[in-house]
């Protein structure tokens, strides 16, 4: 919290006030939907550790490091709950258990909490700054970059005062309304869960994979469950300090 202004120096009430850099970061899911679709694995998933696990096999990778040193990752304050709302508009039926199952993954594996925020009538809007982490389902009409052969986008914005940590402030998860009607009709849930998980993965930091064996992968069709690389790599960003 900054002190009120009658407790400030009077010096430095007139210093310029540090830029604020606001950065939105996006990633994509890319799947070709014939492979994704044929010869599905089984949707029984081994057990997921109970706790944030570190392994020493398994890939992960960042969306982004703070400017100060690339090896610490932007994150989300884990001391806080991140709200996350969904748009129902488009969506498949159960959607929302859908969502509410694969955060309550997260927060199993991972050092962050989510406060379900509800349904929102709010539509996606990559600029946004602040609010809750939508999850909506759009098509190309609405979307340009749903294009055909994209399950999903994902990603946060963050912002910081300039030399200092930068943390995450809202994110976006939009489903392709049409693959996500496809893959219902299918009885395809293990393949929607794990898109889902994907894209929550972008929002809370993690890059795309070329390991099949990890669920950041940049195809749908691989693995349905979260791998080891993709477990250290949400571990590592919930072990982040707090924001103070």
């Amino acid at each position: 919290m900054h002190p009120s202004p009658a407790l400030v120096p009077a010096q430095r009430l007139t210093r310029p006030r540090p830029r604020r850099r606001v950065q939105v970061v996006r990633a994509v899911s890319v799947l070709v939907v014939v492979a994704a679709l044929a010869g599905r694995c089984s949707d029984r998933l081994e057990p997921l550790p109970d706790r944030p696990t570190f392994y020493e096999d398994g890939s992960y990778s960042f969306l982004s490091t703070q400017t100060y040193d690339a090896g610490v990752p932007v994150t989300w304050d884990h001391c806080r709950p991140i709200e996350v709302v969904l748009n129902p508009y488009d969506a498949p039926p159960g959607a929302e258990a859908l969502v509410r199952d694969a955060l309550r993954d997260l927060e199993q594996v991972s050092a962050f909490r989510f406060a379900w925020g509800g349904l929102r009538s709010q539509r996606p809007a990559p600029g946004r700054r602040t609010g809750p982490v939508l999850v909506s389902f759009s098509t190309a009409d609405e979307t340009t970059r749903m294009t055909e052969g994209v399950a999903g986008l994902g990603g946060s914005s963050w912002s910081e005062l300039e030399g200092t940590r930068a943390w995450f402030r809202t994110g976006e998860v939009t489903l392709s309304a049409s693959y996500f009607a496809l893959l219902h009709d299918r009885g395809e849930t293990g393949l929607m869960r794990a898109v889902v998980l994907h894209e929550l993965g972008h929002v809370l930091g993690l890059d795309h994979v070329a390991s099949t064996e990890e669920i950041m992968n940049g195809e749908a069709g691989g693995t349905l469950q979260l791998g080891h690389g993709d477990l250290t790599g949400l571990a590592k960003l919930g072990s982040q300090p707090c924001r103070t």
